[in-house]
């Protein structure tokens, strides 16, 4: 499957045909600021030859992949390139992008979207809540992960809030009570999770291992 079948002839793929081919008449070799990038994406059929690779400066890899995004024809695809672009790392050992708000709110949003739908799809069966559930109750199990769970929460207090009040909801609460319930919440927003940084290490959610 050759590139050209799957996208558009639009200003997107024109630009992307010039940085590819400027880059096929050097000599880059991989190293600082050098990225090596698949002409045809493997998400996309791609292949591992050297003919499928060539060689970017870090930014025109990242470039080329936005150029992606804006040119194929299938939403399938479209999507595929939003998760590879953005899980393009920021920076790495050889350079730092920077890339500006607007872009990365608009590609933020779509990555979400996907991943919400990817989610839910994954939770719509029956065997692979059960396998979170039981990776949940396995990280539990681990002494250092209760120690900071204890740590995390040791000390926090809830103004106006207890367990009756969290329990109730909707009409079932006095106006107190969902005052209070309210306070709570907008207190809570913007806090760090207190799995930040280890449910990729824990295993209980990884969207990665999610086919």
């Amino acid at each position: 499957m050759a590139l050209s079948s799957l996208i558009y002839k639009n200003k997107y793929t024109k630009w992307h045909n010039l940085i590819i081919k400027r880059a096929l008449s050097r000599a880059l070799k991989k190293g600082v600021g050098v990225e090596e990038h698949h002409i045809l994406p493997r998400s996309l059929g791609g292949d591992n030859s050297i003919k499928n690779k060539v060689n970017l400066y870090a930014r025109e890899h990242f470039i080329i992949h936005l150029l992606l995004v804006k040119m194929l024809k299938k939403k399938k695809h479209i999507d595929s390139m939003t998760y590879a672009l953005f899980n393009m790392k920021a920076n790495n050992e050889y350079y730092t992008r920077n890339n500006n708000s607007k872009m990365y709110h608009y590609f933020k949003e779509r990555f979400q979207k996907l991943q919400s739908k990817r989610m839910t799809k994954y939770m719509s069966k029956k065997e692979n809540r059960k396998n979170i559930s039981e990776k949940r109750k396995a990280w539990f199990q681990i002494k250092e992960n209760r120690d900071h769970l204890s740590k995390v929460f040791t000390g926090r207090k809830r103004p106006e809030m207890n367990k009756q009040t969290l329990l109730l909801k909707g009409d079932n609460r006095t106006k107190k009570q969902k005052q209070a319930s309210l306070e709570h919440s907008n207190k809570m927003k913007g806090r760090i999770p207190w799995n930040k940084g280890l449910t990729s290490t824990s295993g209980i959610i990884n969207a990665r291992n999610i086919s």
